[in-house]
């Protein structure tokens, strides 16, 4: 996966909420 992606993209290419990208993305950054 490329870095650097936006929360709406991964939202809109997964189907998911933006608010489950968000703690997703948080848990791989920590």
């Amino acid at each position: 996966m490329r870095k650097g992606f936006s929360v709406e993209d991964v939202a809109e290419i997964t189907g998911l909420s933006w608010e489950t990208v968000l703690g997703l993305k948080n848990e791989m950054e920590n």
